[in-house]
């Protein structure tokens, strides 16, 4: 199956990424040049991701990290991925984990992926 591209205007929204190894540093770059405002959360973080303006969080994923999210990028082991997936599903989408694109509210996007 092949990916389904979207493109998004994220300049100035709040873009929540999940997952602190080198997988979700490959991410932040693109993220950084849309202009998102990024948060990473993840127990360890590598120093790839800490960059000016990236807000770190060095703990384990919660559900309300989602909270004021526009985009979620999972980019974290199997089972952090499929727990946030889990969370959005409960939060309101009926969508599947792993790349799915899944709407947090009116106007807005999430997207599960990463190692799955």
């Amino acid at each position: 199956m092949r990916p389904y591209p979207v493109f998004l205007r994220l300049e100035g929204r709040r873009v929540l990424l999940v997952g602190g190894s080198k997988v979700a540093a490959a991410k932040l770059p693109a993220l950084i040049e849309a202009g998102a405002r990024v948060t990473v959360v993840a127990p360890a973080i590598c120093p790839e991701l800490a960059n000016p303006g990236v807000e770190l969080r060095r703990r384990p994923f919660s559900p309300a990290d989602l909270e004021g999210a526009f985009f979620v990028v999972a980019a974290a082991p199997p089972e952090v991925n499929r727990a946030v997936a889990a969370a959005r599903r409960r939060a309101g989408s009926s969508s599947t984990p792993s790349t799915t694109r899944m709407p947090l509210r009116p106007g807005s996007a999430a997207c599960c992926g990463g190692e799955t």
